[in-house]
């Protein structure tokens, strides 16, 4: 169960990101973070090394590709770096 909440609010928060960038490129990044069910990362909450976060770009018609795919680090960060614009979908597959 946990491992949804995490997923799910992962999901929730990076759905459909746009990438708006003044250079013609932009960047995604953030953190992936133990999960209480509530979306919001807490003071001291636990970040999720080794996660794999796959990035998957959006076409005009709506279908997705995988575009990249990256490990969290030992603080639970990740980015995804020189995108065009357009729209995205991050999905992050918990360690075993």
């Amino acid at each position: 169960m946990r491992k949804s909440l995490l997923i799910l609010t992962l999901c929730l928060i990076c759905l459909l990101l746009p990438v708006r960038a003044l250079a013609g490129t932009g960047e995604i990044s953030g953190t992936v973070f133990a999960d209480d069910g509530s979306g919001i990362r807490r003071e001291g909450g636990r970040t999720v090394a080794g996660a794999a976060v796959t990035l998957f770009k959006i076409g005009a018609d709506g279908g997705e590709t995988q575009f990249a795919r990256v490990t969290t680090q030992a603080d639970g960060a990740y980015a995804f770096t020189s995108l065009s614009a357009g729209r995205y979908r991050l999905r992050a597959t918990l360690p075993d």
